[in-house]
Parts: C-alpha cells; sequence; structure tokens
C-alpha cells in the first residue's frame, strides 16, 4: 500500500515546527511495511491511503477531505483539543526523514532568510515528543518516544499548552537533566506557546536553554514589579524575550481600575526593561476599552520600548538612560534606520500625549519625568 502524508502547516506556512502525529504514523506504516511518502500538496488521488494533518486553524481546508482513501486530523479540527491516536502509534519514535524532502517548503517561507536552513536541520535532528496525551497530567509512556535523548542537539515538545500540564516545568527540566549537558547542551523549543500567568512560572520557564526559533512564552495580566525586576535582570536569552507574548489585557481586570492602576506600572516596565535590553511586545485586546485611545497609548509604549533595539550596545545605553518618552518623542525621527516597524509620525504622538493629558494627568507628568535613570534601571 502506498501513504502519502500531507502537512498542511508546513506547505502553508514554511516556517513552523514538524507535525508530530504525521512523523509517527509515518513511522508506524513503515513499520508494517508500507511505503510511505510526504506529499507537498493534496493529491490524494496519487496513493492508497492519504494523511492530511492540519493543527493550525487558518479557515482554509481542501475540498476532497471526504474521499474514501483520505484520513485527516489534527488540533485544527478539534478546537485545539488534542485527539490521541491509537497507543500503538502514539509510542512510535517520530520518524523525521517523512521530512527529507519537504527543505523546499521551509526554505520558500518569508523572513529568517540566513537561518532556515538550520531551523530546518535543528527540526530534522530533534528530539520530537509530546508529554500529556490529555492536556492534564504527565502521560507515564513518554519517554518511549525517544530515540537518542543524551546527544540531541534540540528538544522539541508538542503539546497544546504546556501550562495547562500538571508538573510539566519540573518533567521537562528532568528530561533536560537526562540529555545532552556539553557545550551543545540541549535546547528546548514549543510547537505552542506556553500559558502562564503568575511569576513564578514566568521565573521558571525563562530558566530553560531555549530555543532559538521556537520557544515561545504566554503571559497574561500585568507581571508584578518584583517578579518583573527579577526577570528582566537575568533574562539573557535573547530567544526567550523576543517570542514572549505579555498580553496585559486580562480579562479578569476592570477597565477603569486598569487605566488608573496598571497603566503607569507597564510604562514604567517598560522603561526599566529597555534600560537591561530586554525587548518584547505588549499585546491587548482591543474590544478591553470603551476609548480606542488607550490602544493608540499601548501602541505608543511598544514604540517607545522597541526603537532602538538594533542599536549598537555603546549608543543605545548612552541614548536611553535619561531618555524620558517625551524625550524619545523629540528625538525619534532622528534614528528611524533602527526601527523595522512603522515609524510614528510627530502628528500621532501629538495625539496620543493630548489624549493621556485629558485622561490620565499623572500618567501624562510621568512621560516627562520617568526615566531608566530615575526608576533605577541599569544604567
Amino acid at each position: 500500500m502506498s501513504i502519502g502524508i500531507h502537512d498542511a502547516d508546513l506547505t502553508t506556512f514554511g516556517l513552523v515546527p514538524f507535525n508530530l502525529e504525521a512523523m509517527k504514523l509515518s513511522a508506524y506504516y513503515k513499520k508494517k511495511g508500507e511505503i510511505v511518502v510526504f506529499s507537498p500538496y493534496f493529491n490524494p488521488e496519487k496513493n492508497s491511503l492519504f494523511i492530511f494533518r492540519k493543527d493550525y486553524d487558518d479557515g482554509r481546508y481542501p475540498n476532497k477531505l471526504t474521499q474514501p482513501n483520505v484520513e485527516y486530523g489534527g488540533l485544527a479540527f478539534s478546537n485545539n483539543v488534542y485527539q490521541p491516536l491509537p497507543l500503538e502509534i502514539e509510542r512510535m519514535k517520530p520518524d523525521t526523514s517523512i521530512y527529507d524532502k519537504a527543505e523546499p517548503l521551509m526554505m520558500a517561507a518569508k523572513g529568517r532568510e540566513r537561518e532556515k536552513k538550520k531551523i530546518f536541520q535543528n527540526m530534522m535532528e530533534a528530539e520530537h515528543c509530546r508529554l500529556s496525551l490529555d492536556g492534564k497530567t504527565i502521560w507515564p509512556e513518554y519517554n518511549k518516544q525517544f530515540k537518542f535523548l543524551p546527544s540531541a542537539r534540540n528538544l522539541m515538545i508538542h503539546d497544546y499548552d504546556l501550562g495547562a500540564v500538571e508538573g510539566s516545568f519540573e518533567e521537562v527540566k528532568k528530561i533536560l537533566s537526562r540529555a545532552r549537558n556539553d557545550g551543545w547542551a540541549t535546547k528546548v523549543g514549543m510547537k505552542y506557546p506556553v500559558q502562564i500567568s503568575t511569576g513564578q512560572d514566568l521565573l521558571n520557564w525563562t530558566s530553560l536553554n531555549a530555543n532559538s526559533t521556537f520557544y515561545s512564552l504566554r503571559y497574561t495580566g500585568v507581571i508584578d514589579d518584583e517578579t518583573f525586576n527579577t526577570w528582566v535582570s537575568s533574562c539573557r536569552n535573547r530567544a526567550v524575550y523576543t517570542q514572549m507574548e505579555y498580553i496585559v489585557t486580562a480579562p479578569w481586570y476592570e477597565e477603569n481600575h486598569f487605566i488608573k492602576e496598571l497603566l503607569p506600572k507597564i510604562f514604567r516596565q517598560v522603561i526599566i526593561s529597555r534600560s537591561y535590553r530586554v525587548f518584547f511586545t505588549l499585546k491587548y485586546d482591543e474590544d478591553f476599552f470603551s476609548q480606542c485611545g488607550w490602544c493608540e497609548v499601548l501602541d505608543l509604549f511598544n514604540y517607545y520600548h522597541n526603537s532602538y533595539a538594533n542599536m549598537p550596545q555603546a549608543a543605545y545605553l548612552n541614548m536611553i538612560s535619561d531618555d524620558t518618552l517625551f524625550d524619545f518623542a523629540s528625538n525619534c525621527q532622528k534614528h528611524p534606520k533602527w526601527y523595522y516597524g512603522d515609524v510614528f509620525s510627530i502628528d500621532r504622538i501629538r495625539s496620543i500625549f493630548r489624549f493621556v493629558r485629558d485622561n490620565h494627568p499623572s500618567l501624562f507628568t510621568d512621560f516627562y519625568e520617568c526615566s531608566a535613570q530615575k526608576l533605577g534601571g541599569k544604567l
């Protein structure tokens, strides 16, 4: 029997982790003596059995999924709730060789041009695993998935949300203690962000040796100041903070409290993290605010935070120690080459300043008075 396996996410997006179930199904059918090939296109008529795997729901699905010889599955079909394969397949060691001829798909993706070949090679040489089958508890047999853990350069974990799996951080540490620990120590990556909302979880997951491409933390809520200061002063792994999603508008916050009490705290955190060159992007829900002007304020915070991220170290530190938001707004047009996003116009910045002046006087004062030097940031 000829079996074709199609990874819809890789063929659509290119620069994404491999599909764990595709690799396990390949291993399973090869063990049974079947011919298994990777299919870069949806061509079920070319195989006796065609397996379609898709985890990212982008709303695009082929019309022929219901053909008799097509088997489909993945988180895109189950509202991000994992549907386990038969245990015999779950226990299989993933067959990364199914992706041998898939490199052109990743190379065709936009972005990270100089790194894509290395990223693909890292995926090919990684240990791939899932720690939980129910999304809540550690699967006792997860170790059966490993082939060469003591020599692995990368460990890719495919659980949808490790933060929801009880004891997952401690389990990952145990795995890494059995993995490579020389000068090329095993790095850990995830297919999906680890969703966290406590300071201790942030510090824990930040402490791991992170994969430079696939290591994402999603923090919901405003980090308490003590944890935040510890985090920015100790976080040296660029792979962690540049891939972090800091979602400040948690659904349990009341809008007026957020604006009056938490927005100034977020602004000070931006100033402190800027001084340590720890760059991330503030995320928010537009529907959280009754006035869209507050979205503009957070956008300005992001602009202030990340504008000089690519500036050489010496020039950067000289620039930001006394750099209040007002000083930045007055001078940012002089340094556009260091910012890769949309540059704010002077008129847009003035409009945001006026909005804050009229709706939050104390925060408006902070725009003129707060700097890394005044707040005790790294100078």
